[in-house]
C-alpha cells in the first residue's frame, strides 16, 4: 500500500483559508481512502466546519484519490476527551458531499490507519511541524486562478 501526504489548503467559511493535513492511498485494501488531519495552526475554518467543502477539495484534487474514496479525520483534540481521536466520516445527503456525520473509530481497526497514525502528532500537529510536505491549494482563489490563468501584468 502506497501511502501519499500533502498539506491541503482550502476554502472554508473565515477571511483565511483553511490548512491540514492530508493522507492518502490509492491503493489501500478497502479500496481509496484519505486521512484529514486538523492541525494545530489551521488559520480558517476547522476541518469539522468545512469537512464538505474538504471532501470535495480532495475529490478535485489530481494528486489525490478521485470522485470515490473513504474518507477518516484525525483530531488531536477529539470530542468528548480532548484527547486524540480518530473518526470515520459519512455523507448522508443527497448529494455527494453532503450531511456529514463523524463515528469514532480504532485506528488498529483498518489497515490504512494503522499505518496513517504514524504521520499524525497528539502535540505540535502543525504546518510548521509538517514542512517539506507538498501542498494543494485547492482555495477558491487559485480554482479561479487556475481556470481563467494568471492575471495579466500591467505596462509601466
Amino acid at each position: 500500500m502506497t501511502i501519499e501526504q500533502y498539506l491541503l489548503a482550502y476554502s472554508g467559511f473565515s477571511a483565511e483559508p483553511g490548512v491540514c493535513h492530508l493522507v492518502v492511498s490509492r491503493d489501500a485494501p478497502g479500496g481509496p481512502v484519505a486521512l484529514v488531519g486538523e492541525l494545530d495552526d489551521n488559520p480558517g475554518t476547522s476541518t469539522t466546519n468545512a469537512m464538505e467543502r474538504v471532501a470535495s477539495a480532495i475529490a478535485a484534487a489530481p494528486q489525490t484519490p478521485g470522485a470515490e474514496f473513504g474518507l477518516y479525520q484525525y483530531d488531536p483534540q477529539g470530542l468528548p476527551d480532548l484527547k486524540p481521536s480518530f473518526y470515520a466520516v459519512v455523507f448522508r445527503g443527497a448529494s455527494r458531499f453532503s450531511m456529514p456525520t463523524w463515528e469514532s473509530v480504532d485506528p488498529t481497526s483498518d489497515e490504512f490507519l494503522a499505518e496513517a497514525t504514524d504521520l499524525v502528532r497528539a502535540e505540535d500537529y502543525s504546518s510548521r511541524a509538517l514542512h517539506g510536505i507538498p501542498v494543494i491549494d485547492a482555495t477558491e482563489r487559485a480554482l479561479v486562478v487556475s481556470q481563467l490563468g494568471p492575471p495579466a501584468s500591467v505596462p509601466a
